[in-house]
């Protein structure tokens, strides 16, 4: 008996092993929006961008004027390949972004169904915007800090 047992055994590891490495049950459903850079654009111009994690690689600047308003700002993402897209609206919520502000001297307005937002000039300063995007809560995509310059 013993001599079957010890020819079973590597079978039987080989087929729990092969099991426990298919997990497609759990995640065959997960889709992740893979950026790897982020661009704000509002009409034909590209206000800012960022096609890399390094935010000394930040190309412009979201410039605002005292009580100005500019929007909509849309987001469009750089893939793995160097191509720029928009993602599509997610009315299920999967995806989502959020904006972290580096100080209050700004507010938005966010439509995240269009991944857009409108940004507003409340004092003059300058700070920071991060934009991440969600995937059933947890970060794909963190952008480094972006800057906004409020001018009288």
């Amino acid at each position: 008996m013993s001599s079957h047992f010890s020819r079973a055994l590597p079978a039987l590891c080989l087929t729990l092993i092969l099991a426990a490495c298919d997990d497609s049950t759990t995640n065959q459903d997960e889709h992740h929006l893979e950026a790897y850079g982020v661009a704000l654009v509002q009409g034909a111009d590209t206000l800012l961008r960022s096609t890399s994690g390094n935010a000394e690689e930040v190309q412009g600047a979201l410039a605002l004027q005292l009580g100005q308003s500019r929007g909509p700002l849309l987001l469009h993402f750089l893939d793995e390949a160097g191509h720029w897209f928009r993602p599509e609206a997610d009315p299920d919520g999967e995806h989502s972004f959020a904006l972290d502000l580096g100080a209050t001297s700004y507010g938005v307005v966010v439509d995240s169904l269009d991944w857009s937002f409108t940004a507003t000039g409340l004092l003059t300063d300058s700070t920071t915007l991060v934009v991440r995007v969600l995937h059933q809560g947890h970060d794909d995509y963190v952008s480094p800090a972006l800057p906004v310059l409020v001018t009288p």
